[in-house]
């Protein structure tokens, strides 16, 4: 039955009434001639019927021998909605048109997620893949999922599994990470020397690998040798290696923190600006008048693809957000700023010492023009030893 609709869409029909008293003899004539019509009505001296445009036109005759008078009360089916719109050529154009722009576009790629990856970088791994072609604006038929899948495994060697997925204009790199193992002895190969980085007395010594060239209590100058990774054997032949230790040392170390008494502070406006672009195959097209700002602003960014119908488009809504903020200058009491100064000394001892153990501390400050100096001298257990590439060549 849904095909008999269509097909009757397709080729036109109309309703129609006929009027007269011998409207049975104008049936009996009508369906011996096998002129199709349906659904029929009579009520009184009316008659109500659908029939095909063609079959109108053959109901004339009849209609005249039995005295029926016909009229057409609705048109329906496609050569109806083609002659409404005939002198409309550019609507339709336009519609064919925008079809088959979609048509196209579904055969590229403009949309890329990245799944599974904690410890990996996205980044990292849409650079990869975009190397191997996977990227927006590719054509679908040229991608081979397959070879790309194991290139990228070669190249990212963090990763134990990735799988490229392409569903419509969207592709899913979907990977797991590989757990590595930790690496205890980095670069074993290349022969070096270990040497000091700081100035200072040994206090302990732990030698993995190479020769000692000194001992414990005796005082080393900042890039000295402490174990040679040349060692030479009775014959006085040379062997090349990767000298490894661990050498703690009392050195002194040295942290000098300065806090003016006037601090500056971010204070927000309160005002807020929009400005929205249309990324449109990799370009920027900004859907506002530029003028630049005077005012200094924090910037956020956020990127919205859009899709049509649940296709994504070649087109990319972004949207920024200015914060506007002056800088205030305020004025701090010497207490505050030695405050100020304490906090800030805390965060370089983390930083800088955090694998240090603090034997003495000498705390020296002052305050000068506009300015509170906090001086710290260390005396301290630190692990001096720095690997030092050997150069065989030279």
């Amino acid at each position: 039955m849904f095909i008999i609709k269509i097909i009757r869409y397709l080729k036109g029909y109309v309703r129609f009434t006929a009027t007269g008293v011998f409207l049975e003899r104008f049936l009996n004539m009508v369906v011996r001639k096998g002129v199709n019509i349906w659904e029929v009505k009579k009520q009184d001296t009316t008659l109500t019927a659908c029939t095909d445009v063609r079959s109108y036109k053959r109901l004339r005759p009849y209609a005249k021998k039995t005295g029926v008078r016909l009229r057409v009360k609705e048109r329906h089916g496609a050569p109806f909605r083609v002659r409404r719109y005939h002198k409309r050529v550019g609507l339709l154009v336009g519609i064919l048109f925008f079809m088959l722009f979609l048509c196209a576009m579904g055969q590229f790629i403009w949309r890329i997620e990245v799944v599974g990856n904690t410890e990996v970088p996205t980044d990292q791994i849409l650079a990869t893949v975009n190397e191997l072609g996977l990227k927006a604006g590719a054509f679908k038929g040229k991608l081979n999922a397959r070879e790309m899948e194991r290139t990228a495994l070669r190249r990212l060697q963090r990763l134990s599994w990735i799988a490229v997925n392409i569903d419509g204009s969207t592709a899913t790199v979907e990977v797991r990470e590989r757990v590595m193992p930790p690496e205890m002895f980095p670069d074993h190969d290349v022969p070096c020397n270990v040497v000091a980085a700081h100035t200072g007395l040994i206090t302990y010594m732990e030698v993995y690998e190479g020769q000692s060239v000194l001992k414990v209590g005796d005082t080393v100058k900042q890039g000295e040798v402490i174990v040679s990774g040349i060692i030479e054997d009775k014959k006085g032949q040379a062997t090349y290696k990767h000298a490894r230790a661990k050498v703690i040392a009392q050195t002194d170390y040295e942290i000098t923190v300065e806090q003016p008494l006037i601090k500056d502070e971010k204070v927000m406006i309160g005002i807020q600006k929009h400005r929205r672009y249309l990324r449109v195959f990799g370009a920027d097209l900004p859907l506002f008048i530029y003028r630049p700002f005077k005012v200094a602003y924090d910037l956020k960014r956020e990127i919205s693809p859009l899709t049509l119908f649940g296709i994504p488009l070649p087109i990319t809504l972004i949207e920024e957000t200015y914060d506007f903020y002056v800088i205030e200058q305020h004025p701090l009491t010497p207490e505050q700023a030695k405050r100020e100064a304490e906090v800030i000394l805390l965060q370089k001892e983390k930083e800088e010492l955090k694998e240090t153990k603090i034997v003495e501390k000498t705390v020296n400050d002052e305050f000068l023009d506009n300015l509170y100096k906090l001086n710290i001298k260390y005396l301290c257990n630190i692990d001096i030893a720095k690997e030092k590439e050997i150069l065989i060549n030279q």
